[in-house]
């Protein structure tokens, strides 16, 4: 009993992210791209301190360049099951994060998807100050949004 007790714990200590790694995730950059690139339109209401707008912008992954981390002399401590497409650190949750760019539209965004499968993700869209968070299926179609707002994929 202590031997294996010992052993489990020699394995965490010189591996923390040992028992995390059970499961690999079913889904890449590939599948999280067609889940959001395109052509948008997003459609807000009037609020207190902003009129009703129409925006149309397109949604592409940020390019690598501004997804690289900075360097370090310290490595990174890279939990298990995170992943940015660009490395973060994050307790035992499977997790995976794409920066997006917004054209014809002052704003950005990110996409995540929990789990290890991609059957839905949240789109987070930051556009003139105003901060929207939308469900999308796989296939990129809105679940739910925020405050009333309409956002559709646009196909031209």
């Amino acid at each position: 009993m202590k031997l294996g007790f010992l052993i489990g714990f020699a394995a965490l200590a010189i591996d923390p992210s040992y028992g995390c790694r059970s499961e690999t995730f079913h889904f890449g950059t590939t599948e999280m791209r067609a889940a959001v690139e395109g052509t948008w339109k997003l459609s807000l209401p009037e609020t207190h301190d902003a009129p009703a707008h129409m925006y149309m912008f397109q949604i592409t992954a940020a390019k690598a360049e501004q997804q690289a981390p900075p360097r370090s002399l310290i490595q990174n401590a890279h939990a298990c099951g995170d992943r940015t497409l660009v490395r973060s650190a994050s307790a035992c949750e499977p997790r995976s994060f794409m920066p997006l760019e917004l054209a014809n539209v002052a704003g950005d965004g990110r996409l995540e998807v929990d789990g290890y499968e991609l059957d839905s993700a949240r789109l987070e869209l930051d556009i003139d100050g105003r901060h929207i968070i939308a469900r999308l299926d796989s296939h990129g179609v809105v679940q739910d949004i925020t405050d009333g707002a309409d956002l559709v994929r646009v196909f031209l």
